[in-house]
């Protein structure tokens, strides 16, 4: 991508079935972009929700800038706008409410030209006992693979 990865959020690969990846803008303030570039974010706990026709990021934590006063010092967990292109909203609200997936974001990073995107996949919750023979099979296939080399 060419592009600086701030934050991941690795456990929503292990616990979704990905169905498909995008690349959304997020609507920041200065002082946001400039903790974000600080690595001061957390993306672990954050999920995607559609109000009013537009999607918003909720829980994701971007600590308060350092230097920045008290007057400009906001909620730091508060809803963030993504920003993206009318019919790709339309489609992702459409897809997720006809077959039940859910928005989760997988990371975080500054493109070349030092704008904040967010990784979001469309995606279907798993349940535990599909988590672990995920599990068992990644192991078995790694297993298979070092008898290879010795």
């Amino acid at each position: 991508m060419g592009s600086r990865i701030i934050a991941q959020a690795k456990k929503n690969l292990r616990d979704y079935k990905i169905i498909e990846r995008l690349v959304a803008g997020m609507a920041l303030t200065g002082n946001e972009i400039k903790s974000l570039r600080s690595h001061q974010v957390s993306i672990g706990e954050a999920y995607v929700v559609s109000q009013q026709n537009e999607l918003y990021v909720v829980n994701m934590h971007i600590a308060t800038y350092s230097h920045a006063s008290e007057l400009a010092k906001i909620d730091t967990r508060r809803k963030r706008k993504l920003l993206l292109k009318r019919r790709e909203i339309n489609k992702i609200i459409g897809r997720m409410k006809a077959k039940n997936y859910v928005l989760i974001p997988l990371q975080l990073f500054i493109t070349n030209r030092g704008w904040a995107k967010l990784e979001i996949a469309l995606a279907q919750h798993l349940r535990k006992y599909q988590i672990k023979e995920e599990v068992r099979e990644k192991e078995i296939k790694r297993k298979l693979h070092q008898e290879e080399y010795y």
